[in-house]
């Protein structure tokens, strides 16, 4: 993608960001803020990324990757003081350890698939700041307290929504191929005879009888 397009992109990310701020926050981030201060700063800043861009077209995409890390994958700022003392000790005291570290979002039941992460937000315990949104957005608030109090719901909605999502761009017959590994297309050696192999799976019909799809 041109440098021009991705600039444009990471505007377009910048804007619908700012649309979903409160007034305040907004007023910090409109085009224009700089004017008094620094007339020349965002003129500086966009021929800054400009050329980086055009030595290096990869970096495009880490700006706006960056940009959606440092806004959203971030800690919680209303976390219970204990759950944050946990998660400080979990830090390496030195800053060059390269072994990453990690930790459950699900804090009490993260090996089982149930509501209990909604259970924890109204305790401070959501990992992170997106977390921690959930119960302070009106809009979506009513959702946490449904799946709070209701697990079987809450499972309903999970399967229809990961159902929903299996259905895009579904592949069959001989198109596409089945990976030897997931992250990579196979070699062109095997992903013909990958790509033609059928896979039976067995379901149950309305009867409780079995149907056979390939």
């Amino acid at each position: 993608m041109a440098s021009s397009n991705w600039l444009a992109l990471a505007m377009a990310v910048a804007v619908a960001v700012a649309s979903t701020l409160p007034a305040a926050s907004r007023a910090q981030l409109q085009v224009g803020f700089y004017n008094t201060s620094c007339p020349r700063a965002e003129a500086l800043v966009r021929q800054a990324v400009a050329a980086a861009v055009a030595n290096t077209s990869g970096l495009a995409a880490g700006l706006i990757r960056l940009h959606f890390h440092d806004c959203f994958v971030r800690a919680s700022g209303t976390i219970s003081p204990a759950y944050q003392a946990l998660l400080e000790a979990l830090c390496a005291g030195n800053t060059e350890q390269s072994s990453n570290v990690t930790t459950a979002i699900d804090l009490s039941t993260p090996a089982t698939l149930d509501n209990n992460y909604y259970k924890l937000l109204p305790l401070n315990l959501g990992l992170f700041f997106s977390d921690d949104q959930l119960i302070r957005n009106a809009t979506l608030l009513p959702f946490v307290n449904a799946f709070t109090a209701n697990e079987t719901l809450w499972k309903e909605k999970f399967a229809a929504a990961m159902i929903k999502m299996g259905n895009i761009d579904v592949l069959t017959g001989t198109q596409g191929e089945i990976r030897l590994n997931c992250s990579a297309v196979n070699a062109p050696s095997s992903s013909a005879s990958a790509g033609t192999m059928i896979i039976d799976t067995v379901f149950p019909d309305a009867d409780g009888g079995e149907v056979a799809a390939s």
